[in-house]
């Protein structure tokens, strides 16, 4: 294990807590299928049955990352964060030049989408700015690629929510399992079967 790694996982540390991410990524998916008719069967009026749903599962999703987040302080312990202020101005940029290039496409409806690129290409720049430790992100960047370049993945509104839903699940349950393997492969002695190295956070 290098140095390099060690710091970079420490440093990091809030943002690599990857299964918090999973359960949104759920979400997603379930709107996802929502948006095929997947969910007409569940119980209740199959008109607003989905709504129903999809309003549990995201209430659910919430409420299985803040377990996530409670179960990373008791099994890693808490740590000061350092500051975000640049990365999150980053975030709050890729985040509007999403919904722009959202609205842009809208619009236009040319034969490739820039909203999704601009996602794709966010997270390749998360592995140029991080380094190969998170080469996940250019896994979960695939999907968001392919919904750019595919006409009939956002043709229409129906389309693009279902494309964009799916996306988002897969990327964010791929980011959030490959964050999770490098913060507990980090954190946690290989030579042993219990408890985090001491001392790191």
């Amino acid at each position: 294990m290098t140095r390099d790694r060690i710091r970079f996982v420490t440093a990091h540390y809030d943002q690599l807590q990857g299964l918090r991410l999973i359960p949104l990524g759920v979400y997603l998916l379930a709107l996802a299928a929502s948006g095929l008719g997947w969910l007409s069967w569940l119980p209740g009026d199959p008109s607003r049955a989905p709504g129903r749903w999809l309003g549990a599962v995201f209430c659910g999703a919430l409420a299985a990352a803040v377990a996530a987040t409670a179960w990373y302080r008791r099994r890693y312990g808490a740590r000061t964060p350092l500051s975000r202020g640049r990365r999150n101005a980053w975030i709050v940029l890729a985040v509007g030049i999403f919904l722009l290039a959202a609205q842009f496409d809208q619009y236009a409806n040319g034969p490739v989408a820039l909203a999704p690129l601009s996602v794709a290409a966010a997270l390749v720049l998360t592995v140029r700015a991080d380094g190969w430790i998170r080469a996940h992100f250019l896994i979960a960047a695939a999907p968001w690629f392919a919904a750019a370049w595919i006409p009939m993945l956002h043709d229409d509104g129906t389309s693009r929510l279902v494309s964009y839903a799916l996306a988002g699940g897969i990327a964010l349950i791929v980011c959030g399992v490959g964050d999770h393997r490098v913060l507990s492969r980090t954190l946690i002695d290989p030579d042993t079967t219990h408890g985090p190295h001491a001392g790191l956070l």
